[in-house]
């Protein structure tokens, strides 16, 4: 899981700080699976992409 957070605030006339904004975006977020089902000989991976960039190729 990659995670990006921006804060921001705009400083005051008296030094003090105002207006604050923030942004939180999950940037990647994938969920691995792997083993083997009855057998050792029957393996499987699956791997899903659970973030919008992923979803959507942007």
């Amino acid at each position: 899981m990659q995670l990006l957070s921006i804060a921001s605030w705009d400083k005051g006339d008296n030094g003090g700080l105002s207006n604050p904004e923030q942004n939180f975006l999950v940037r990647r977020a994938r969920l691995k699976f792997d083993g083997f089902a009855y057998s050792p000989k029957l393996k499987y991976k699956l791997e899903l992409g659970l973030s919008n960039s992923d979803l959507s190729g942007g």
